[in-house]
């Protein structure tokens, strides 16, 4: 029982993660539109991106050390790119 907290913590950060990403790397499909309206499109999707990652950063600082599957994970990932460095 205690795998289905921890996958939806996980689904929770992946979806977190691609908000982000879509959010801070997109912009106005539209060159046809008014400027004021292309600048506000572009800045409520970077809005919507930066509060995505604020968001993500937060609650995996807190699920780290809450959660020991999500734990490991960060684990392998320090160890891999302190390796790299090396």
């Amino acid at each position: 029982m205690k795998k289905i907290p921890t996958i939806i913590r996980i689904l929770i950060l992946m979806a977190l993660a691609f908000t982000a990403t879509v959010g801070i790397l997109s912009g106005p499909a539209s060159e046809s539109c008014p400027a004021d309206v292309w600048i506000s499109i572009l800045i409520i999707s970077k809005i919507i991106g930066i509060t995505a990652a604020f968001i993500l950063c937060n609650l995996y600082h807190a699920w780290v050390l809450a959660d020991p599957v999500i734990g490991r994970f960060h684990d392998l990932f320090v160890n891999s790119v302190n390796k790299s460095r090396l």
